[in-house]
Formats: structure tokens, C-alpha cells, sequence
């Protein structure tokens, strides 16, 4: 590291603001980039901690959205005297969900059908036989099996949200994975809902007397 430009605690500050994470991760995949600066940081990290590395040390600068909000203006700000001189680190990484509750239904064992189209019938015991102790010589009674089948039909849950094409272009974190995500996470709960107390009113599906439907 002799001769670094990077030497002085001011000086490595405000290089570390240039730091490109994507220009590392393009070299990674065989892509011609200059990352000298980045190699340069990554050497006074590593100098700084004493340690060593086959890879590289990212300051952890490089994982904060930085943005400004603005020059000063003659108006005084909402905040008070001097708003406009304080920044705010935006930090799509730490996205906060909502809390939602727990989906009951993957610790239940439920059986899940895929690639179905018709209607579906699934034949199941309805009872079984019967067993007892008896004495020495004696008959055992006689048993048998029975049984039923449980027939499916479709019924449709899903859901839709408009999104503008700013939006998706603009948006950190990816509107597009939340939306889908949260999606995701509403229709699991409803569809727990259903199998566990389906009414059968509201094209809800119901699961009374043992007859469940397939929900698409």
C-alpha cells in the first residue's frame, strides 16, 4: 500500500462514497471495468483490519442509497432552521414488511395437487375395521372396510394492482418482487382461511362433510 492515494482518514471517506459495487460483480463475470479504485479500497480495508482476503473488502458504504435533499432555499423548511443541510440515508436493503400472520397450513401436512384441469374425484376409506380382545377359542367379529370418494371443484382466488411504468423503473426497493411477495403472502392466508372454515357462501369453498374443492 505504499504510495495509496487513499492514505489520510479524510482523504479514504470521501473516495468510499465512489466505491462501485457493480463494477466488481461485472469483473466477476468477465466483464472489462475499471476497479482500481475499488481494488485500492478494498487493500486499505483489508491494511486497516489486518487481515487478508482472495476476494474483496466492501466498505459498507457501498450498500447505502445516499440522497440529497436538496440546496438551501430563502424558505424556511417544515423542519425548522437548517433542514435542507441534513441528508438522509435511504436504505431499500432494510425494507420493512407487513406483519402478517403465520400461514397454519405448512405444518399441517396438507396435501397439495398440481397440473390439475377437470374435476377431480379421490376415492378414500370411510371406515375401517374393527378390532377386539377375545378369549382362548372364541371368534373374532367380523369387519370390514368401506368406502367413499371426495370430489373437487375449482374455485378462483387472486387479486390485481395497477402499477405506473415510473414506478418499476424508479422504485428501490422492486415494486414489482413487493407486489408479487405481498400477493404471495394475502392469498396464502385466504386460501388457509378456506380450508380451514370455508363457509361455501361468497364463491368462498367449503370443506363441510368432508368434501373439499380445488381453488386455482
Amino acid at each position: 500500500m505504499q504510495g495509496s492515494s487513499l492514505q489520510g482518514k479524510d482523504n479514504f471517506e470521501s473516495q468510499v462514497g465512489n466505491f462501485s459495487l457493480q463494477k466488481l460483480l461485472q469483473r466477476s463475470l468477465g466483464a472489462k471495468v475499471d476497479t482500481g479504485l475499488e481494488e485500492e479500497v478494498s487493500q486499505e480495508l483489508c491494511k486497516r483490519e489486518q487481515r487478508s482476503t482472495e476476494g474483496f473488502l466492501v466498505p459498507r458504504a457501498a450498500f447505502v442509497e445516499r440522497r440529497d435533499v436538496g440546496p438551501i432555499t430563502s424558505t424556511a423548511p417544515v423542519a425548522g432552521p437548517g433542514g435542507k443541510l441534513i441528508s438522509t440515508d435511504f436504505l431499500p436493503a432494510q425494507y420493512i414488511d407487513l406483519l402478517r400472520e403465520a400461514d397454519p397450513l405448512s405444518s399441517l401436512g396438507v396435501r397439495h395437487l398440481n397440473g390439475l384441469t377437470g374435476n377431480v374425484e379421490i376415492p378414500k376409506a370411510k371406515s375401517g375395521t374393527s378390532v377386539a380382545w377375545t378369549a382362548e377359542n372364541s371368534a373374532y367379529s367380523q369387519t370390514e372396510m368401506a368406502f367413499s370418494s371426495v370430489t373437487l371443484t375449482p374455485h378462483h382466488l387472486g387479486a390485481w394492482a395497477e402499477v405506473s411504468r415510473n414506478l418499476i423503473l424508479q422504485a428501490s426497493p422492486d415494486v414489482e418482487a413487493l407486489l408479487k411477495y405481498d400477493l404471495a403472502q394475502a392469498m396464502a392466508l385466504a386460501l388457509a382461511e378456506a380450508v380451514l372454515n370455508g363457509s361455501g357462501t361468497y364463491n368462498q369453498p367449503t370443506l363441510k362433510q368432508g368434501k373439499p374443492s380445488r381453488i386455482v
